[in-house]
């Protein structure tokens, strides 16, 4: 029954898992601010965030197992991003049904991680869309902005946090009231931020594009494979109100950008 939920109302799921990695962050952050009492908390805050982000490859290698890609397509992919003027650290796929694709690392770490569905079961112009789409955040700096995103976050939270729990001197249980509060506060913010991003590196991918229905055929593709092996329907509407808890543009809009 549980998982069923979950697949039915996949957006809700994957909005409150982003609130309760929000949550945890900032209530990390916020108790080791309070007990320690220095700014050079702020600081290795900060530090760590961008150390993190910069070795994200690492870390998917370490837990997804994640492996360089090797396939028929390796040298296509490659050629596609030198013609882009974008470096890449490597091409990774990660063994999974669905089809996802994702950037991270900034810098000399740059990567791009393809669940493995796409490089076996889409042809060559989709898995390029893919590519194009996340260059376009390596090349409008995203994973820079988005850490330094939650780098203001994490610091203008616990100073905040500490502040007001300082100046009530109540139980620690309010403190991580006031954690999960300013976590709820600051998620409709960094999904807006995070729309208006994948928005610009569909605008990548679309420019970049000679075939601009590629990426709209990769999102049909995506859909078809998703509802046959979780058993739902996606709706082709969305309500304005739903579309503020997206991570992404509405897939049905993106298509439509890209059939034009």
């Amino acid at each position: 029954m549980i998982k069923t939920f979950f697949k039915k109302h996949f957006r809700l799921v994957r909005v409150l898992v982003l609130y309760f990695v929000g949550a945890m962050l900032i209530s990390l952050s916020t108790l080791s601010f309070y007990y320690l009492r220095t700014p050079w908390v702020l600081v290795i805050i900060i530090v760590v965030a961008f150390i993190f982000s910069y070795f994200g490859p690492l870390w998917y290698h370490l837990f997804l197992k994640s492996k360089s890609y090797k396939g028929k397509y390796e040298e296509r992919l490659y050629f596609f991003t030198t013609s882009q003027k974008i470096k890449l650290q490597g091409i990774y796929t990660i063994e999974s049904k669905s089809s996802q694709a994702f950037t991270c690392g900034f810098g000399r770490s740059k990567s791009v991680f393809y669940h493995s569905n796409v490089l076996e079961n889409h042809p060559y112009d989709e898995i390029e869309a893919v590519i194009a789409h996340e260059l376009g955040h390596q090349a409008h700096g995203d994973i820079t902005l988005y850490t330094s995103i939650v780098s203001i976050i994490l610091v203008f939270s616990s100073i905040l946090n500490v502040a007001l729990f300082s100046y009530i001197q109540t139980h620690l249980v309010v403190l991580l009231f006031f954690c999960l509060l300013t976590a709820a506060i600051f998620l409709p913010i960094v999904l807006a931020v995070s729309r208006w991003r994948e928005g610009m590196a569909d605008q990548y991918a679309y420019d970049a594009l000679k075939d601009k229905t590629a990426f709209a055929r990769f999102f049909e593709r995506l859909l078809k494979y998703y509802e046959k092996e979780n058993g739902v329907k996606v709706g082709k509407t969305i309500s304005r109100v739903a579309t503020l808890f997206l991570t992404h543009p509405f897939i049905y809009e993106r298509i439509r950008v890209f059939k034009k």
